[in-house]
């Protein structure tokens, strides 16, 4: 500390010596003086400004701790792109941990055929990697989320990219392009399924009016109506072989038709008027208008589903409680006495309730099967409807079902009765064999 204070004053008397600033002798001081200071860790400008050095004080704890923190900080934050300096006693083992390249040859020298860098925080040997081989690593990880970083230490990499702003414009439009990809195609598929459910419900209703939909679908009247009821049709087709629309599924066709197609024919007013009930005044309404006979049609499959349901529980539900296997078919008077007398009330009402449950899980269709079924009503209802009129007399045919409207309805309905009815007569007969099966002992040979 003596010769630093020493220099300093020789090179503080030196400066305010009359002497060229260029002279030897003053270079010479000023340069020992710098480089002294400097390895002292010392302000400079304190040493050169003042005319008499400082007097030494101890440096506190505080004040060192935090030169150290800066010191610290600012080496973290500003990048180096210097190759790392390895020590030689570990260089023998650094391996790149990608292509696991050691970082020493054969003849014990540094590799010079790749840039070695230590990236992330990582102690010993997995702190060195070769440059090439983190990049192509980081490249690989660039459509996975979050910032590329160490597998091991989890430091975020960091990459010095020096690029254009005309290639960063362009890199940001080409991430907007990549995020609105999905809602283009979200888009699309929406408009494709719209156009689609449209022509079905196009095909749908030409197959059930006939040639008098060519008509309705031109007619000014029914304007947004049909265009917003078309894509409808094939949703519609699906719920209502289900349970989920009951509720509301008879409310649907009237704001889709205009309610001024849904009146009662002159003819039933006035023979209501006149008091007449003769079979011919009575008749004389038939057939009813489109409008109505749609509106009707959800109430009829409302009244048809709270029979059937009523029907099956009474044809299923004896065989479903009898407690053993069966001989015959048990009706359910006899199903109820033979397990009345063992069981409490209360435990063969549990056991009806979960009779009912275990019945109502097995009606249930796959999804496969209920989509192909609802988009097959109209052509099957179409042709229901064609084979009744040419069975039925043509008198009688004429009658009932002058309209191709009315024949495709009331061959909807039959297919609808006589599918039920056969579905119904299969579960019976399915839940019969359940009921009659035996196991057989087994018997060893001997």
């Amino acid at each position: 500390m003596d010769q630093l204070r020493a220099a300093a004053s020789e090179a503080t008397a030196s400066a305010t010596a009359p002497n060229p600033p260029d002279s030897p002798q003053l270079s010479a001081v000023l340069r020992s003086g710098v480089s002294s200071l400097a390895d002292a860790d010392l302000p400079l400008s304190s040493a050169a400004n003042s005319p008499t050095p400082p007097s030494p004080s101890p440096p506190s704890p505080t004040s060192a701790s935090a030169s150290i923190s800066t010191r610290k900080s600012s080496a973290h934050q500003r990048p180096s792109l210097a190759p790392p300096i390895i020590p030689p006693d570990l260089a023998p083992s650094v391996r790149c941990w990608i292509c696991y390249t050691d970082y020493l040859d054969d003849a014990g020298t540094p590799s010079a055929t790749d840039r070695w860098v230590k990236p992330c925080k990582c102690k010993g040997s997995l702190g060195y990697v070769h440059e090439p081989c983190l990049l192509r690593f980081i490249a690989s990880k660039e459509n996975a989320s979050g910032r590329p970083a160490c597998p091991q230490c989890h430091t975020p990499y960091r990459i010095l990219s020096p690029a254009s702003p005309a290639l960063y414009a362009l890199y940001k439009l080409d991430m907007a392009c990549a995020a609105a990809v999905p809602y283009f195609l979200l888009a699309g598929g929406g408009i494709s399924v719209l156009f689609l459910s449209t022509t079905y419900g196009v095909y749908a209703l030409l197959s059930v009016a006939g040639e008098d939909a060519e008509a309705w679908l031109a007619d000014p009247e029914w304007g947004w109506r049909v265009w917003a009821g078309l894509p409808l049709v094939f949703p519609v087709l699906v719920l209502a072989r289900t349970e989920y629309l009951d509720n509301i599924l008879p409310l649907v066709p009237l704001w889709l038709l205009d309610f001024k197609h849904i009146t009662a024919p002159a003819a039933l007013t006035s023979s209501l008027s006149v008091s007449s009930s003769s079979p011919s005044t009575l008749v004389a309404w038939w057939p009813p208008s489109p409008a109505t006979a749609m509106v009707l049609l959800p109430w009829l499959r409302f009244a048809w589903n709270a029979m059937y349901k009523q029907l099956s529980e009474a044809v299923l539900l004896p065989i479903a409680l009898h407690p053993g296997p069966l001989s015959g078919t048990p009706s359910l008077s006899s199903a109820t006495a033979t397990s009345g007398d063992a069981e409490s009330p209360d435990a063969l009402a549990a056991r009806t309730e979960q009779a009912r449950v275990d019945l109502r899980m097995s009606e249930r269709t796959e999804l496969g099967r209920l989509l192909v079924g609802a988009a097959l009503v109209p052509a099957v209802a179409s042709g229901v409807g064609y084979l009744l009129a040419r069975t039925l007399p043509a008198g009688f045919a004429a009658k009932v079902a002058p309209t191709t409207l009315m024949r495709s309805l009331i061959g909807g309905c039959v297919f609808v009765v006589a599918k039920d009815l056969t579905y119904l007569y299969y579960r019976k007969q399915k839940l019969l064999v359940n009921k009659r099966k035996r196991v057989v002992n087994y018997v060893e040979q001997s």
